[in-house]
């Protein structure tokens, strides 16, 4: 039973620093603030999912053609899901988006 609990608890960790690392990269495209981030987590579920939805679910999602652009941009330049699993680092400003 500890053991699962442990678990649990990591598991709910890792989604926490996934969710971080979406929000940070999120907001280093311009046109997308706080409350459009909000807008989308509501409409995904997670901002993880947001990110790699495709552009017609993004349009559906009310992003606007200019915020949707760079996006599309942003998510070309900034790998935040590296191959090896862990955290990525936005490579334009070095910031550090966590890990495990």
């Amino acid at each position: 039973m500890t053991a699962h609990l442990g678990q649990a608890k990591e598991s709910k960790r890792r989604s926490a620093v996934d969710e971080r690392k979406y929000w940070v990269g999120f907001n280093m495209v311009r046109g997308i603030g706080p409350a459009r981030v909000r807008a989308l987590q509501a409409f995904f579920g997670s901002l993880k999912d947001a990110w790699h939805a495709s552009a017609q679910d993004l349009r559906e999602a009310g992003l606007d053609r200019r915020s949707l652009e760079n996006l599309l941009v942003a998510r070309r330049q900034i790998d935040l899901d590296p191959g090896n699993g862990a955290a990525g680092t936005g490579w334009r400003s070095g910031v550090d988006l966590g890990g495990p």
